[in-house]
């Protein structure tokens, strides 16, 4: 837990529940009911010969398929880690439009509304800007990040949600698509591999209320202290 003071005009500040959320994001594939069709939420874990890697259909949040959350204009923190067995995450965030179409309407940029300011080391020296290219997440790797709902100044015409998008392919090769909500890929290093997938659904749904906040993100964090060292012997003891 690394707690963040900020400045804030009421007694739920950012840096706690619910603007301080654990995202954890994994594609899992699940059974249907022979009869309905219906998903049961049994897992189905489908292995030919020779299989090396896992890439599932369904994008799970906590758990849940593409989960929603109402937020208020205002910073949330969340902690994201990639629980896939295989798949890397690149995020982005995309503004949607209504259903049943709910296509993407317009990318936002990540450098005006998110800052990434932790990693699997812990919390960074300062804030930091996310790629344009997007947040990457390899299996296993956490991002501590905080989205900033009040800094979207003008949402596009059409926009019922915003959504964080992956546009990684499966098994990645270093290459995303071109734009969200398409297939086409970026140019990539080297060729990509054949029977490349078109990337999963939205991770991550997010509506908005009309409530502005003045919370605030330090532009440094504390540091720690280093550790002290000291020579030892062959058994371990100091000498």
């Amino acid at each position: 837990q690394h707690p963040i003071p900020v400045v804030e005009d009421s007694p739920a500040y950012f840096g706690t529940a619910p603007y301080d959320l654990p995202l954890v994001t994994q594609d899992r594939n699940l059974d249907a009911d022979e009869a309905t069709g219906n998903l049961t939420g049994r897992l189905l874990h489908k292995v030919t010969n020779g299989t090396k890697e896992f890439f599932a259909p369904f994008t799970l949040v906590n758990g849940a398929i593409w989960p929603k959350l109402c937020v208020e204009r205002r910073r949330y923190r969340f902690r994201l880690l990639n629980g896939s067995n295989a798949r890397t995450f690149c995020l982005k965030l995309v503004a949607i439009g209504p259903a049943p179409d709910n296509k993407i309407i317009e990318e936002i940029p990540m450098k005006d509304v998110v800052r990434q300011i932790g990693s699997d080391g812990g919390l960074l020296a300062a804030p930091v800007p996310v790629p344009e290219g997007g947040l990457f997440l390899a299996s296993s790797e956490r991002a501590d990040i905080v989205v900033d709902f009040g800094a979207l100044q003008a949402i596009p015409a059409g926009t019922t949600r915003l959504a964080f998008v992956n546009i990684a392919f499966a098994p990645f090769h270093l290459f995303t698509v071109q734009n969200p909500g398409n297939d086409v890929p970026n140019p990539p290093p080297n060729p990509p591999p054949a029977g490349t997938a078109t990337p999963p659904p939205p991770t991550r749904v997010r509506r908005w209320s009309r409530r502005r906040s003045r919370s605030s993100c330090p532009k440094t964090f504390r540091r720690w202290p280093s550790p002290t060292c000291r020579r030892t012997t062959g058994n371990g003891s100091s000498p």
